[in-house]
This record gives C-alpha cells, structure tokens and sequence, in this order.
C-alpha cells in the first residue's frame, strides 16, 4: 500500500498555512484576499453559515483564494466548522473570540514586525510567549501528539494470538508449515476464536469481535498487519487513542455483521474489516478538513488515499477474500468517523445526536445480521442442518443413558413382570377362588393367612413395577411403548390383587357382584399381559 505523509509533515506543513500574509517593502498588501475580508463576510451572515464555495460561485471569486485567509482564521481560533453539506462544503460561523474581535472594531491582529526598535516598556500582553504554528495546527485539528499507544498494541495482540494458534497446532501434532502456509487446520481457527454461521446460532456472539483476531496464515497476517501499522499511526494522530479504538472494534464488528448475514456457510477470520474502518476515517478526515491543509499537502494526501482504496478494493474480489467484511468495515468507518468528528467540532444539539447515532450504529448492525438470520434463504437451510445436528448430538448424549434404562429394565422390572403373569399368580388364584366358597368361620387359618400372604406379596411386587419404571429416564420409551404397557399391566394387577384381599377379608361370602368386579379385573390384567407381550 503507498505510505502516507508522516505525523510530523501533517503537522509542520499544515501549520505552513498559518503563515502571514506578504508584505511590500513598502508596507502595503498584495491585492490578495485577507483574513479580515472572510471575518466580515462572515460576520456579516449572522447566526447562519458561511459557505465559502457558495460565495465564491456567487461573487465570481476563486474558491482557491479563499483558503489561505480561510485556514489562518481557523489557526487563530476566530471561526469554526458549523456544518458540512453535500455538494456544498463546509459552513463557517464566528468563533466567541471572532464575535469579540469584529466587536472590538482591531481587525485580524498583524503580524508584521515593526521596522522601529521597541522601547524598553514592554506590555505585559506583549511579552506573553504565542504558541508555536504547530501548536496551533494541534489545537486547530484536534491532533494527538502523544506517542501513539493503540495501533502498537493491536499489532502485539495480533501476533502473540497468531502465536497461540502456533503453539496450538504444535502441541495438537499438527505441521506447523500448513498453519503458517494456510492456517491450516480450519477446526484450530474456529478454537481460537475464528466464527461460522452455525456459532451465532449456538449463541457465540462475542466471536464477531474475537475473529478479528485471527487469521489465516502468515501471509494473510503479514498483509493486515502491515497495511495497520502504515494507516494506523496517522490515523492516531488525527483522531487520538479512544476515537481510534472506537473506529477499530466497531468496524470489525460490522464487516463481521455483514459478512455472516451474507455467508454464514463459510469461516471467517482477519482483521481486514477493522482495516477498512481506519481507512474510510483518513478519508473522512480528508473530506472535512481539506481546504485547511496546503494545497499539495490536500492534493498528495488524496491522491495515496485513493491509490490505497483502489488496490485494496481490487484485493476484495480476489478468491476467498470476503469483500462483505471489507464493504462493512468501510461504511461503518465513516459513519463512526462522522459521529466523532460531530462530538468534538459541532453545536451541544449536533453533538447529542453524534452521540445516539455513535451508539447506534453497532445496534444497528447486529439487528441487520438477527434480522437477515431470520428471513435468508441461506440462514434458513443452515438454521435445518443446524436443528439436525444438535438432535444428533442429543441423541449421543443421551444413548449411554437409554443404554443403562433398558440394563435396568430387564435386570429389575422382566423378573417382576413374569412374577405377575398369569401363569406366576394361577396357583395362588385358585386357592384363594376355593377359599372364597366356604363362610370365614370355617376356613382353615393356617391356609388363609398363607393365600392372603401371597396376594399381599403379589401386590407389592406390582407397585414395584410401577416404582422402578417411574425412576427410569424421562426419555427412555422403547418401541410399541413397552414402558407405558408394562405400568398398565401392573396397575391392573394391583387392582385384581385388591378385589381378592378384599373379598377375603369379608366376613361373609362374596355377592354376585363382588364376583362380577374381581372377574373384570382378572380378566383386565390377562389382556394387559398379552399387550405387553406383543412386539
């Protein structure tokens, strides 16, 4: 990518235009425009803007002369940008102190040096130290001249993570030449943060932000990081440490957005989008502040810019390069850029919406991707595969545990279940029928209590039945409903176990509808049996 002009030429040429305006030796101006001619057009709009490219269409007047006394107003901090329209440019109003010095009636203060020697009384105001051209230009700018500090360390967080997923491969018995070749394998990506469609529809949000971290190979990295270090540095310098930071990670999360809204079948990895958004600021910085740079610093300036979007939109369209991830990272770079310049130049109402639409936008983008995850066709048919797999995965889940039930089942409830058949209770059945024939006072005790002891145990073998089955697995129903015919057939042996202990413990013989009730469930319990028994 073409380098960029240095901090320190931005700075050092931009303060240039600072300089006053030539002298004769005579004394007298060039017939040129002056910084007081601008002040009082301005001046004279009162609360509404001073569009310099307006006024010069409408007066016949160069809109290249206005920029000298235009950028030295600015430096002085006598006028500020307004509002900047399409088509028209950037809007002028007064500064308080410019308010104060048409008020005062002195002009733009000179700066020509007096051919005279001073006296020695030197005025307080006079003596006072004036800050430097490049103070001014910082001032004016808003520039950050401290060591840059985020782009240092976003390129530290991008190696040493590209390292991890070295040492990864390494300790998992993975060549190391296929990850630094290609970054391969794709699974150990997708371990250290890298996303697919299918990670957001499991919830893994956060791996929109971490996948930027992440690349795929050596190559991909080596590119990325160095088109960061040669844009970052000078965007640090315009917007400062946090407004950079903030272009940064809400960019990458847009080209992520859209990325995944568009292709979700496929992995995503790369810094690239990000890269995209601190590249769309230098360009939105260019626009808002072009007429306050030196023309060839402006015309040099714009001309690498556009060379660098050009080669790296060519980039885009190159095999597996996702060129979503580029176009969001770009546009949401510019409206971030946007949003910050707003907060630091524009009105308090102007800055308030800056401010909700700062916050806005990466809403906006997370909803763009929800919403396209619930109407794409693509989302759709993931969304199936998706559904598939997670009924897969359950199944193998639970298949030790459906393993263990039917163990269980055929170790505790089919001994049980061949107790109660009908040929388990014939014997006891019959005794307890010929029991029922004779009046309670002449029936031997000892037989008795041995037929009513049985029917007892038969009982509480049938709600044992019903017990285990109900601590079985939730989900363990095997085919034909086994487990729902096994507890009916119980159930209905309880029922004809009861009909008998209650006639034999009647005093008097049973009635004809005593044993009408105990045939219905003797003959229920059979039919339950021959159900159960059925495949």
């Amino acid at each position: 990518m073409p380098a960029m002009a240095s901090d320190d030429e931005i700075v050092s040429r931009t303060a240039d235009s600072a300089a006053p305006i030539p002298v004769s030796a005579g004394g007298s101006p060039h017939p040129k425009l002056t910084p007081d001619t601008i002040l009082k057009w301005i001046a004279a709009a009162g609360d509404q803007p001073w569009f310099p490219s307006r006024h010069a269409e409408t007066t016949g007047t160069s809109r290249t002369e206005l920029d000298e006394p235009l950028g030295q107003l600015r430096l002085a901090d006598l006028v500020r940008v307004a509002t900047w329209i399409r088509g028209v440019g950037q809007g002028y109003v007064l500064t308080p102190e410019g308010v104060a010095l048409v008020a005062s009636g002195s002009g733009f203060p000179s700066t020509v040096v007096d051919p005279q020697p001073k006296s020695a009384a030197v005025s307080l105001e006079e003596s006072t130290p004036k800050p430097t051209s490049e103070e001014q230009a910082t001032r004016h700018f808003g520039l950050n001249r401290r060591t840059p500090v985020f782009v240092p360390m976003m390129l530290m967080a991008n190696v040493c993570w590209f390292g991890v997923g070295a040492v990864a491969a390494m300790r998992g018995g993975h060549p190391i030449g296929e990850y630094l070749g290609q970054g391969q394998p794709r699974e150990l990506l997708h371990h250290i943060g890298a996303i697919k469609g299918n990670d957001l529809l499991h919830g893994e949000w956060w791996r929109l932000l971490s996948s930027c971290f992440v690349h795929f190979g050596l190559v991909h990295l080596l590119a990325n990081m160095f088109a960061l270090a040669m844009m970052g540095s000078l965007a640090e310098l315009l917007w400062g440490r946090w407004r950079l930071t903030t272009i940064y990670l809400i960019s990458g999360l847009a080209g992520s957005c859209l990325a995944m809204a568009n292709k979700p079948e496929g992995m995503l990895a790369g810094a690239s989008g990000a890269i995209w958004g601190i590249l769309a600021s230098l360009l939105a910085w260019l626009m808002w502040f072009r007429h306050d740079l030196p023309p060839d610093v402006r015309a040099e300036w714009a001309r690498r810019l556009w060379l660098a979007f050009l080669l790296n939109a060519g980039v885009s369209f190159l095999p597996n390069i996702s060129w979503e991830a580029h176009l969001g990272g770009c546009i949401a770079g510019f409206l971030v850029s946007w949003a910050l310049n707003a907060l630091r130049f524009a009105r308090r109402p102007q800055q308030f919406l800056a401010l909700v639409s700062l916050l806005a936008i990466p809403a906006f983008c997370v909803a763009g991707l929800m919403m396209s995850m619930q109407r794409s066709q693509v989302w759709e048919s993931l969304r199936k595969s998706h559904a598939n797999e997670v009924r897969r995965t359950a199944e193998r889940e639970r298949l030790p545990a459906l393993i263990a039930a039917e163990e269980a089942y055929n170790r505790d409830v089919v001994p049980r279940l061949i107790q109660l058949s009908p040929d388990g209770v014939s014997f006891v059945r019959h005794q307890a029928w010929a029991m029922l024939y004779k009046p309670r006072t002449s029936r031997n005790p000892e037989i008795a209590s041995e037929i009513i002891a049985k029917l007892t145990e038969l009982k509480a073998t049938a709600n044992e039945v019903i017990t285990l089955l109900a601590g079985l697995p939730t989900d363990w129903e095997p085919p034909n409903g086994l487990r729902t015919r096994a507890r009916q057939f119980a159930e209905a042996r309880v029922a004809e176990m009861d009909e008998l202990l209650g006639m034999l413990d009647s005093p008097i013989l049973p009635k004809q509808s005593d044993w009408s009730a105990w045939g219905d469930a003797r003959r229920a319990a059979d039919a339950a049996w021959d159900q159960l028994r059925q495949k």
